[in-house]
């Protein structure tokens, strides 16, 4: 089992103490992964910062194991092509990220385990029924928000705006909104 830690919360109150997280990374079938510093949104992020983020997490998580710790998981599995690049010039050796990403060593898809998985939701995750129908979901729902953002810039500044008949914003205000069915 890897276990990623947001290093930066470490013995705080709530989260693993410094001595919990050695005892735990000593464990025979227990890896130390990095999921960030503080937890943050990567894309978001100025390179300088993510990078920052991605080192600093590492080091830590190192000096209190005592392991080396050279998997991550991106925080709300979000990543793209930079921060992908970026974990690797860092010296990870795999990432992983939820719904976002290349696929790529770092941007392997996962399903993501939360407090309110209970043993049914935890039997269809595991089993690869949660996958078909969340990941596709979130995938549908990126492809369509993508789309939006592209009309919705294409109208900016476009001569066609001043005829609404023929501005492209009507199809982007009128595509499907987000369903709530599997939240």
């Amino acid at each position: 089992m890897t276990l990623f830690v947001a290093a930066g919360f470490v013995g705080r109150n709530g989260y693993l103490s410094e001595a919990e997280l050695r005892e735990i990374s000593k464990h025979p079938l227990v890896t130390v992964g990095a999921h960030g510093l503080w937890h943050r949104h990567f894309p978001r992020l100025p390179t300088d910062e993510a990078r920052v983020e991605l080192v600093e997490s590492r080091r830590l998580l190192e000096s209190i194991t005592g392991t080396t710790v050279d998997l991550m998981a991106w925080p709300y599995g979000e990543c793209n092509d930079a921060v992908e690049e970026l974990s690797k010039e860092s010296g990870y050796r795999a990432a992983w990220s939820v719904w976002q990403g290349t696929n790529s060593m770092y941007s392997r898809r996962r399903v993501p385990l939360g407090r309110r998985d209970n043993m049914v939701r935890f039997i269809a995750k595991v089993s690869g029924a949660y996958a078909l129908t969340k990941a596709r979901w979130h995938r549908r729902n990126d492809g369509i928000n993508r789309m939006r953002t592209y009309l919705r810039s294409a109208d900016d500044g476009n001569p066609l705006d001043e005829d609404p008949r023929l501005s492209q914003s009507g199809v982007a205000q009128n595509l499907p909104p987000h369903s709530k069915v599997f939240d």
